[in-house]
C-alpha cells in the first residue's frame, strides 16, 4: 500500500480543519506524459478537466470537490514519499458541458504540464479529450463519462471507475425486472424509451438492447432527442402514449429531472416503473412526493447498508465543508484522486507510461481510498472497471432511499403510479 494509510490518519485533523488546501498553480515540477523518473521532486499535477459550468456544472463542481478533498489530505500528511515529498497540485480545466471544448481543454492541459488527468462528465467529452491526452502519454481516469467506446479504443492509459455503459445497462435491466416482478407487469412487460442522441445515449441503448434479446421487455415506443432539448414535454407525452408498464431514459439527469417534472405536472401515465436518472437530490427537493417512486442513480451514501467505515469518515468531512452529503460525483472524484495518488506513489515516478502501468496494478483499498463497498477496486486490461457497483435510489415519500441491490437496500421497492 506505500504508507497512505498511516498517513492519512495523522493528517485527518488537520484536513478536516482546512490546514492543508490544495494548491492550484501554474509550476511543475516535470512534462506531463513523458518525464520524471527521479527520487525527488517538488509538486506532481493533477490536470482536473470537467465540466465546471453549464448543464452538468453541478456534477463537474462536486468532481472537483472531492479531488480536494484527497489531495489536501495526502498534502497535509507530507505529500508523496517515494517522490520526496512532491505535493500535489490541481489545474482546473473547464469544459463547460461542451464536448466541442473536450480536445480544446486537454490540450490545454498538456500544454500545461499535467502528469495525469481526472475528469469527464459527459463520454463525448471524454473520447474527445482522451485522443489529445493518450498520444501525449498522460493517464486519463474518468469518473463521469460512461461510453464502452472510452475503453475500448485500444488505449492503454484510459481508466474508468464507474460502470461503463455495458455495465450500467446490466445494472437497470435487472432493476427494472426486479421490479416489475414485484408490481405483476406480466410476461413481457410494455416500456417506453427516450434515447439521448449522444455516444453515452446510444451505446447505453445498445447494451440495454442487446441484454434483450429474448424479449423479456416489450419495447413498445422509442424516442431519440438532441442533446440540446430543453423542453421534454412532447417526448413526454410520447412516451406516455401507449401506456407502458415502464417508462426509462437513456439520457443525462438533466433530461430526467425535466420528464419527471413533466410527469408530475402535465402528462399522465399509468406506468409502474419509471427510471429516469436524475439527480435523486434534485428530484427531493424540486418535486418532493410528486416525484415518489421514480428510479434513479445513486452513489455510496448513508442510504445504504455496508458502507465502509472510510466512506463515513469522508462524507462527514465533505459535508462539515459543503454543508451538504457527498454526492456520486464527489464520491467518484475523491477515489480517482485516490488512485492518481497511489500511482504516483507506487511507481515512484510522473512518467505517463510508468503511471499507466501502475494504474493498471493498483488494488485500490477501504484504507487507501476507496469508498465503495466492495474490499479492492481494479481495472480489467482495457481500463474498464472491473468491479463496478452501481446504485439505485427511488423517491419515497418525498426522500431518497436506497433500493438496489438488494443486499444492501435499506428500504422496499415502491411502484411509480
Amino acid at each position: 500500500m506505500k504508507g497512505y494509510s498511516s498517513l492519512r490518519r495523522s493528517a485527518l485533523a488537520a484536513a478536516t480543519l482546512g490546514s492543508a488546501t490544495v494548491l492550484l498553480a501554474s509550476a511543475c515540477a516535470s512534462s506531463g506524459g513523458a518525464s520524471g523518473t527521479g527520487t525527488s521532486v517538488k509538486t506532481v499535477v493533477i490536470g482536473s478537466i470537467n465540466d465546471f459550468s453549464g448543464a452538468q456544472g453541478p456534477v463537474g463542481v462536486d468532481t472537483g470537490r472531492g479531488i480536494e478533498q484527497l489531495v489536501a489530505e495526502v498534502n497535509a500528511a507530507g505529500g508523496i514519499k517515494s517522490l520526496g515529498g512532491a505535493k500535489i497540485v490541481v489545474k482546473k480545466f473547464d469544459t463547460q458541458t461542451n464536448p466541442d471544448l473536450g480536445a480544446t481543454e486537454a490540450t490545454q492541459a498538456v500544454n500545461a504540464k499535467v502528469n495525469i488527468v481526472i475528469g469527464g462528465d459527459v463520454s463525448d467529452t471524454v473520447i474527445a479529450g482522451t485522443n489529445v491526452t493518450a498520444r501525449a502519454n498522460i493517464p486519463w481516469i474518468d469518473p463521469g463519462g460512461s461510453d464502452s467506446e472510452i475503453t475500448a479504443r485500444g488505449f492503454n492509459n484510459v481508466f474508468q471507475t464507474l460502470p461503463n455503459t455495458s455495465q450500467a445497462a446490466q445494472g437497470y435491466y435487472d432493476v427494472m425486472k426486479t421490479a416489475c416482478e414485484k408490481f405483476g407487469c406480466g410476461a413481457h412487460p410494455t416500456m417506453a424509451v427516450a434515447v439521448s442522441d449522444t455516444s453515452y445515449g446510444t451505446a447505453l441503448d445498445a447494451a440495454f438492447t442487446a441484454l434483450n434479446t429474448a424479449g423479456y421487455f416489450n419495447i413498445v415506443t422509442k424516442v431519440s432527442y438532441p442533446d440540446t432539448t430543453t423542453d421534454f414535454s412532447s417526448i413526454a407525452a410520447r412516451l406516455a402514449s401507449d401506456n407502458p408498464d415502464i417508462i426509462y431514459n437513456e439520457g443525462y439527469p438533466a433530461d430526467g429531472l425535466s420528464l419527471a417534472q413533466d410527469f408530475a405536472t402535465t402528462v399522465k401515465t399509468k406506468a409502474k416503473v419509471f427510471l429516469g436518472v436524475p439527480l435523486y437530490q434534485s428530484l427531493a427537493s424540486q418535486l418532493g412526493t410528486k416525484a415518489d417512486g421514480v428510479l434513479t442513480y445513486g452513489a455510496p451514501s448513508t442510504l445504504f447498508a455496508g458502507m465502509p467505515a472510510e466512506f463515513t469518515t469522508q462524507n462527514t468531512i465533505f459535508q462539515k465543508k459543503w454543508g451538504y452529503p457527498m454526492s456520486l460525483a464527489a464520491v467518484q472524484g475523491y477515489v480517482d484522486a485516490a488512485l492518481a495518488y497511489q500511482a504516483f506513489e507506487q511507481s515512484g515516478s510522473t512518467n505517463g507510461v510508468k503511471l499507466a502501468a501502475t494504474l493498471h496494478r493498483i488494488q485500490l483499498t477501504h484504507a487507501e481510498g476507496n469508498l465503495f463497498p466492495v474490499n479492492t477496486l481494479s481495472f480489467l486490461p482495457n481500463g474498464a472497471m472491473a468491479n463496478p457497483y452501481l446504485f439505485e435510489v427511488q423517491i419515497q415519500d418525498g426522500k431518497a432511499v436506497g433500493v438496489f441491490p438488494l443486499n444492501i437496500a435499506t428500504a422496499k421497492l415502491i411502484a411509480y403510479r
